[in-house]
């Protein structure tokens, strides 16, 4: 019975130790995927600076990005403020995450500019020289505007150049606000996406167009191997209804892959807060979400 009962048991450890290799095995693949990607949100905060502005809740919508851009950013020091308090509140929800922060020079109409937030430990930032900056500098690194076509475009975009640290691999994060629907943001489009034709690194075109991807004022974005995220998918709010409105904010990108993207609709993840004081105290628009692998050779985007 002894003997028995050990041959048993023996029969035992054996099946349990060949199943351990199948419970701890990883898919390689997957662990390279998650490394090489970086999930970047663009967010419109109608105007970032002013007095009402909620940043804690802000930051806690923001936390899962490893790069930020934000439109609306206030041109007066009101807005460098804000930013940085942002960034103070990014680094409270991502303790031991240091936080660094950009701010864009000011576009010509002169009323707004560009912010960026991005994890130390995911993101550097490239100087237009080349330089990569190693680490969070104490104060905000600034951010060149795209000057090309300057004259077609009233707010050019902040042209931001960073590198993926995991893949060592550079890549411009532009961020843009293009002109109100009724003042026909489609003119801008053409000379937008041709400050970029000239870039071989992958480029985002991040922001608030006040258009539609469908429109054909695209194709020219399209004709440069340009893709969007989103096409018909509604990310501003209504001021008086818990809906969403216009299909207006999105990532245009090249030479990247995007592995997922999504809206962050202000009134289904804040259940809780007034319609009006989402409106007001937050934004008029939803951040946008994608996902972006640089480290795998680029695949056809189906989305076009």
């Amino acid at each position: 019975m002894i003997r028995n009962f050990g041959f048993l048991l023996s029969l035992i450890v054996v099946a349990c130790t060949a199943q351990e290799p199948h419970r701890a095995t990883r898919d390689p693949a997957a662990v390279e995927t998650q490394k090489s990607s970086l999930t970047i949100i663009s967010w419109n905060m109608k105007h970032l600076g002013r007095a009402n502005q909620n940043t804690e809740a802000a930051a806690s919508l923001l936390s899962g990005g490893d790069l930020i851009t934000l439109q609306e950013v206030n041109s007066t020091e009101s807005g460098h403020t804000a930013l940085m308090r942002l960034a103070t509140q990014l680094r409270k929800v991502s303790p031991g995450e240091r936080i660094c922060v950009g701010l864009s020079e000011i576009p010509t109409e002169g009323k707004e500019r560009y912010g960026y937030l991005w994890k130390d430990s995911r993101v550097s930032y490239v100087k237009a020289n080349g330089e990569i900056l190693d680490s969070c500098p104490s104060s905000a690194v600034t951010i060149r505007l795209g000057v090309k076509n300057a004259d077609r475009i009233v707010r050019e975009p902040a042209y931001g150049t960073f590198l993926a640290r995991a893949v060592k691999k550079r890549f411009v994060l532009a961020s843009v606000h293009l002109l109100p629907s009724g003042k026909k943001p489609q003119r801008e489009v053409p000379p937008l996406f041709d400050t970029f034709k000239e870039v071989s690194e992958p480029v985002i075109v991040a922001g608030d167009y006040n258009l539609d991807s469908g429109h054909s004022a695209f194709d020219s974005a399209r004709g440069l191997q340009f893709s969007a995220a989103f096409i018909g998918t509604k990310t501003s709010l209504k001021s008086k209804k818990r809906e969403l409105s216009k299909p207006y904010d999105n990532f245009w990108f090249k030479n990247v892959n995007l592995k997922a993207s999504r809206v962050i609709n202000l009134y289904d993840a804040l259940p809780k807060m007034a319609q009006k004081e989402i409106f007001n105290s937050l934004s008029d628009h939803c951040p946008i979400v994608g996902e972006f692998d640089f480290g795998a050779g680029v695949r056809s985007p189906s989305n076009n």
